[in-house]
């Protein structure tokens, strides 16, 4: 993955966006380029069991310190949806710094 500039010292908001993902390989990759670009300093993502190249893409964005990554295989969204978007919003304030 190239690098990708840091813009976190010249602005004083730190902006972390949270995302719940499965199997969204085909498009994942472009999306954290978009939203990167426009100013999010790091994700939080909630992978739910994805068996395409997610996970890869995920790990590759975890290892430049761009995103943390929390693994729910089987979990079931609807029950579990809120509990997960609670979570990534905390961990965003917690240990992200998120304004």
């Amino acid at each position: 993955m190239p690098a990708l500039p840091d813009r976190s010292a010249s602005r004083s908001v730190r902006l972390v966006m949270a995302l719940k993902v499965r199997d969204e390989g085909d498009v994942l990759e472009a999306n954290l380029r978009y939203h990167h670009a426009l100013g999010v300093d790091a994700f939080i993502v909630t992978d739910n069991g994805s068996t395409d190249e997610t996970p890869e893409i995920l790990a590759r964005y975890a290892e430049a310190g761009l995103a943390q990554v929390i693994d729910a295989p089987g979990t079931d969204y609807r029950e579990e949806g809120a509990a997960w978007l609670t979570r990534m919003a905390r961990l965003a304030a917690t240990e992200h710094g998120a304004d």
